[in-house]
């Protein structure tokens, strides 16, 4: 069984650190970005969206607990508090303690908080080729809304 711990000031710089570092691997597995440049842009989008860190309003930061150890982290919320759809801006279960349902048990916990919050929908992002995470959105319920394609072009 999860539990969600808030992140807090204290711990707000592994987190981030975290967060960015995730995003960097995964623009570069996707070829958004070089590796020079990936971690400088992936901080600079991220601070963007955080200005005020774990307390910039409409952002929800947690961490992942189970048996009382961090086993990964959530952020969710939304950048436009017009809608009442939130996005699922980050997860991850550390590679160590995946295949034992902690996904599932997360992604349940984030619906529901997000349905006490009054959010209507939830969208989020996924590499096609994060074939785990693709598998437990889709076994979820989440649905296609359309798809991003890229093709290499000679030089």
């Amino acid at each position: 069984m999860i539990s969600l711990k808030k992140v807090e000031a204290d711990d707000f710089s592994e987190f981030f650190s975290l967060i960015t570092g995730l995003y960097a691997k995964e623009s570069v597995e996707a070829g958004r970005w070089s590796a020079a440049e990936a971690l400088d842009k992936s901080v600079a989008q991220t601070a963007d969206i955080l200005p005020d860190k774990e307390k910039t309003k409409d952002n929800y930061l947690y961490w992942v607990e189970a048996h009382g150890a961090k086993v990964g982290y959530a952020w969710y919320g939304t950048a436009d508090s017009r809608t009442d759809e939130a996005f699922i801006f980050g997860v991850e279960i550390f590679e160590e303690h995946r295949g034992k349902g902690f996904g599932k048990e997360l992604m349940a916990a984030i619906e529901a908080d997000l349905v006490r919050l009054g959010f209507g929908s939830v969208g989020l992002h996924v590499y096609d080729f994060n074939k785990a995470a693709l598998g437990l959105y889709l076994e979820g319920g989440y649905t296609f809304v359309g798809h991003h394609m890229k093709k290499g072009l000679p030089r």
